[in-house]
């Protein structure tokens, strides 16, 4: 056997005595503490394959995010036209993609174009004031802003899925987009798949609670209080 076979030879021992000791404690918890420390700090990570876990393909209801846009938006007119003393009175247009107010007398559609006209650039809006019917307000979102809110909808909850994800504290887990609305999950080694698709699937909900506005602590009252 010549010197570069045996250097092979060799070096391919070695390469085998080291993986060994690099997985030995993934498979055997009584190594001691120094072999962990030094020999193999991370041991080996098993996936999805190899202990088992949970595997999830989430779809995103795109059409429903583009409706809350809308919603949104239409409340946000419906609050400025009462502030300009028009009441809007929505009704319903049969279609999830279309918002129809209707308006309290033509008397009022200037108000309406004046405060339309320099916002909502987001938003078709059409007003119409046809004789024997009371005028309307009529809202689209423009394709554009559909197009976008459909893009980033997916983001956005790949974005809150990673976060929520966090609390199981999972080595390695898998996230990522598939297609144009599913998000794929795989979370190795994790035993309560009921708990975990609770975590994930829960609806996230923003609050506005109004906050006292009463003055700081008066430190001195609060002493003579107890005294």
């Amino acid at each position: 056997m010549n010197t570069t076979l045996k250097l092979k030879a060799g070096l391919l021992v070695l390469l085998i005595i080291f993986s060994v000791l690099a997985i030995v404690p993934s498979f055997y918890s009584g190594v001691p503490s120094w072999w962990k420390k030094y020999m193999a700090p991370e041991g080996l990570k098993l996936g999805l394959d190899l202990q088992g876990g949970i595997h999830l393909v989430l779809r995103v209801d795109l059409d429903k995010a583009v409706e809350n846009s809308l919603d949104l938006a239409a409340t946000d007119l419906k609050d400025v036209l009462a502030e300009k003393g028009v009441t809007a009175v929505r009704m319903d247009s049969g279609d999830p993609g279309t918002i129809i107010f209707t308006l309290p007398n033509t008397g009022v559609i200037d108000t309406v174009k004046e405060v339309v006209g320099g916002e909502y650039d987001t938003l078709d809006i059409k007003v119409d004031a046809e004789e024997g019917s009371f005028p309307k307000i009529t809202l689209n979102l423009k394709q554009d802003e559909i197009d976008s809110i459909r893009a980033k909808a997916v983001d956005q909850s790949l974005e809150i899925i990673r976060n929520r994800i966090d609390q199981f504290g999972v080595a390695e887990p898998v996230i990522l987009r598939q297609g144009d609305n599913e998000i794929v999950v795989q979370l190795p080694g994790v035993k309560d798949p009921k708990r975990a698709m609770d975590l994930i699937g829960q609806t996230a909900q923003l609050e506005f609670k109004l906050v006292a506005d009463e003055t700081g602590v008066n430190l001195n009252q609060l002493i003579n209080k107890a005294i």
